[in-house]
Protein backbone atom coordinates (compact mmCIF):
# COMPACT_ATOMS: atom_id res chain seq x y z
CA UNK A 1 0.00 0.00 0.00
CA UNK A 2 1.42 3.23 -1.05
CA UNK A 3 0.48 6.72 1.12
CA UNK A 4 1.62 9.92 -0.13
CA UNK A 5 0.86 14.02 1.15
CA UNK A 6 1.64 17.21 2.38
CA UNK A 7 0.77 18.55 5.55
CA UNK A 8 1.41 22.59 6.56
CA UNK A 9 3.71 23.45 9.77
CA UNK A 10 3.56 26.60 11.17
CA UNK A 11 7.19 26.43 12.13
CA UNK A 12 10.61 27.08 10.88
CA UNK A 13 11.92 24.26 9.03
CA UNK A 14 14.66 24.12 11.54
CA UNK A 15 12.48 23.49 14.45
CA UNK A 16 10.31 21.17 12.19
CA UNK A 17 13.60 19.32 11.75
CA UNK A 18 14.58 19.12 15.37
CA UNK A 19 11.63 17.64 16.71
CA UNK A 20 11.61 14.88 13.77
CA UNK A 21 15.22 13.82 14.96
CA UNK A 22 14.30 14.09 18.76
CA UNK A 23 13.58 10.24 19.60
CA UNK A 24 11.26 12.29 22.98
CA UNK A 25 8.98 14.08 20.50
CA UNK A 26 8.64 11.00 18.25
CA UNK A 27 7.51 8.95 21.39
CA UNK A 28 5.05 11.64 22.04
CA UNK A 29 4.00 12.01 18.54
CA UNK A 30 3.30 8.44 17.11
CA UNK A 31 0.25 7.34 18.70
CA UNK A 32 0.21 4.68 21.08
CA UNK A 33 4.39 4.52 21.11
CA UNK A 34 4.95 3.78 24.66
CA UNK A 35 9.12 3.11 24.34
CA UNK A 36 11.27 5.18 21.32
CA UNK A 37 14.96 4.93 21.71
CA UNK A 38 18.00 5.19 19.96
CA UNK A 39 20.20 7.60 17.51
CA UNK A 40 19.93 7.97 13.46
CA UNK A 41 23.30 6.32 13.54
CA UNK A 42 22.09 3.17 15.37
CA UNK A 43 18.38 3.06 14.54
CA UNK A 44 15.70 3.53 16.99
CA UNK A 45 13.81 0.29 18.73
CA UNK A 46 9.68 1.24 19.64
CA UNK A 47 7.05 -0.09 21.21
CA UNK A 48 3.50 1.06 20.13
CA UNK A 49 -0.10 0.13 20.90
CA UNK A 50 -2.44 -0.89 17.99
CA UNK A 51 -5.74 -1.41 17.71
CA UNK A 52 -7.85 -2.51 14.31
CA UNK A 53 -11.32 -3.06 15.39
CA UNK A 54 -11.46 -5.23 18.41
CA UNK A 55 -7.90 -6.10 18.48
CA UNK A 56 -5.51 -4.05 20.44
CA UNK A 57 -1.67 -5.36 19.90
CA UNK A 58 1.69 -3.90 21.11
CA UNK A 59 4.05 -4.23 17.64
CA UNK A 60 7.99 -4.24 18.49
CA UNK A 61 10.08 -2.76 15.92
CA UNK A 62 13.25 -1.34 14.74
CA UNK A 63 13.35 2.11 12.38
CA UNK A 64 16.83 2.73 10.54
CA UNK A 65 17.48 6.24 9.32
CA UNK A 66 19.33 6.79 5.89
CA UNK A 67 19.44 9.25 2.94
CA UNK A 68 19.58 12.23 5.36
CA UNK A 69 20.16 15.85 4.35
CA UNK A 70 20.32 17.85 7.09
CA UNK A 71 17.61 19.72 7.42
CA UNK A 72 15.72 18.68 4.33
CA UNK A 73 15.02 14.97 3.81
CA UNK A 74 15.29 11.75 4.85
CA UNK A 75 14.49 8.24 4.41
CA UNK A 76 12.86 5.51 7.38
CA UNK A 77 13.03 1.87 6.72
CA UNK A 78 10.86 0.13 9.80
CA UNK A 79 9.74 -3.38 10.35
CA UNK A 80 7.71 -4.41 13.61
CA UNK A 81 6.03 -7.59 14.96
CA UNK A 82 2.68 -7.98 17.49
CA UNK A 83 1.83 -11.17 18.56
CA UNK A 84 -1.40 -11.07 17.73
CA UNK A 85 -1.57 -9.26 14.93
CA UNK A 86 1.06 -9.88 12.58
CA UNK A 87 3.83 -7.91 10.92
CA UNK A 88 3.74 -4.72 8.88
CA UNK A 89 6.95 -2.61 7.57
CA UNK A 90 7.60 -0.29 5.01
CA UNK A 91 9.35 2.70 4.00
CA UNK A 92 8.89 6.64 4.68
CA UNK A 93 10.40 9.35 2.60
CA UNK A 94 9.95 12.39 4.43
CA UNK A 95 10.98 15.79 2.94
CA UNK A 96 10.68 19.46 4.05
CA UNK A 97 10.35 22.41 2.23
CA UNK A 98 10.07 26.11 3.57
CA UNK A 99 6.88 27.71 2.74
CA UNK A 100 6.29 31.00 3.57
CA UNK A 101 6.19 31.41 7.36
CA UNK A 102 6.31 27.51 8.08
CA UNK A 103 7.65 24.36 6.57
CA UNK A 104 5.74 21.83 4.23
CA UNK A 105 6.20 18.07 4.94
CA UNK A 106 6.21 16.31 2.13
CA UNK A 107 5.56 12.58 2.81
CA UNK A 108 5.59 8.98 0.66
CA UNK A 109 5.13 5.58 2.54
CA UNK A 110 4.90 2.34 1.38
CA UNK A 111 3.73 -0.42 3.70
CA UNK A 112 2.85 -4.01 4.12
CA UNK A 113 1.44 -6.24 6.04
CA UNK A 114 1.00 -9.89 6.94
CA UNK A 115 -0.37 -12.14 9.43
CA UNK A 116 -3.70 -11.65 10.63
CA UNK A 117 -2.87 -7.70 10.04
CA UNK A 118 -2.71 -8.56 6.75
CA UNK A 119 -6.48 -9.79 6.43
CA UNK A 120 -8.05 -6.95 7.15
CA UNK A 121 -8.41 -5.57 4.20
CA UNK A 122 -6.98 -2.63 2.18
CA UNK A 123 -10.07 0.09 3.23
CA UNK A 124 -9.80 -1.22 7.20
CA UNK A 125 -5.86 -0.84 7.09
CA UNK A 126 -6.01 2.29 5.19
CA UNK A 127 -8.24 4.13 7.83
CA UNK A 128 -6.19 3.08 10.71
CA UNK A 129 -3.40 4.49 8.90
CA UNK A 130 -4.66 7.67 8.29
CA UNK A 131 -6.01 8.07 11.75
CA UNK A 132 -2.91 7.23 12.92
CA UNK A 133 -0.65 9.70 10.42
CA UNK A 134 -3.53 12.68 12.01
CA UNK A 135 -1.98 12.01 14.95
CA UNK A 136 0.94 12.06 14.82
CA UNK A 137 1.06 15.02 12.60
CA UNK A 138 -1.12 16.98 15.45
CA UNK A 139 1.37 15.98 18.36
CA UNK A 140 4.46 16.35 16.38
CA UNK A 141 4.52 20.45 16.76
CA UNK A 142 2.51 19.68 20.15
CA UNK A 143 -1.08 20.93 18.56
CA UNK A 144 -2.66 18.09 20.71
CA UNK A 145 -1.77 16.07 24.09
CA UNK A 146 -0.21 13.27 24.39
Amino acid sequence: MEFEGIRHIDAPRAEVWARLNSPQVMRAAIPGCTSFTGSHEDGYEAIVRVGIGPLRAHFRGRVQVSDVVEPESYRLDAHGEGPLLGHAGGQADVRLVEAGDGTELHYRITSETGGRLGSFGRERIAAVATRLADGFFARLMGEEGG
